[in-house]
């Protein structure tokens, strides 16, 4: 009967330790997709990994304690901005325009939620989010933020 218990507990002992094990992997997998606040050199090795070609543009970063990366993706380019104090990704973009002359061709920027660089799924914000209304502050040191007085 004790050794039924020992081989139990050593099975269940096992799939605890591969179920572990499974978790950890995940996780590791899922390193490929670049989203905001993520690590910049780990995008960078994501999408050599991915195989995607890193490319220039004639366009420089919004601040001076910023870095920018292209990489071209299909027919548009990925623009992931980080910081270079932190390495964390500040913004990711998505640049795509239409093939006509240069004269009368459409630029779509779009903003990136994420991107997963194993198998090229992007995830895009089509339209700006709505703003979250502020309820009034009521600080009576501040006359501002009172009410107006009755005569």
């Amino acid at each position: 009967m004790s050794a039924v218990r020992l081989e139990r507990s050593s099975v269940m002992h096992r799939q605890l330790i591969l179920c572990t094990l499974w978790v950890l992997f995940c996780d590791i997998a899922s390193a490929e997709v670049l989203k905001n606040g993520q690590s910049a050199r780990d995008a960078i090795n994501a999408m050599k990994a991915g195989g995607y070609e890193e490319t220039t543009l004639d366009m420089g970063p919004r601040g001076k304690d910023q870095d920018i990366h292209f990489w071209i993706i299909d027919q548009g380019i990925l623009i992931a901005e980080h910081s270079k104090t932190n390495d964390e990704i500040a913004s990711l973009r998505f640049l795509l325009e239409d093939e006509r002359p240069k004269k009368y061709r459409q630029m779509f920027v779009f903003d990136v939620i994420a991107f997963d660089a194993e198998t090229g799924e992007m995830r895009i914000r089509t339209r700006k989010p709505k703003p979250v209304p502020r309820k009034p502050s009521r600080n009576a040191d501040n006359p501002f933020d009172s009410p107006p007085k009755k005569p």
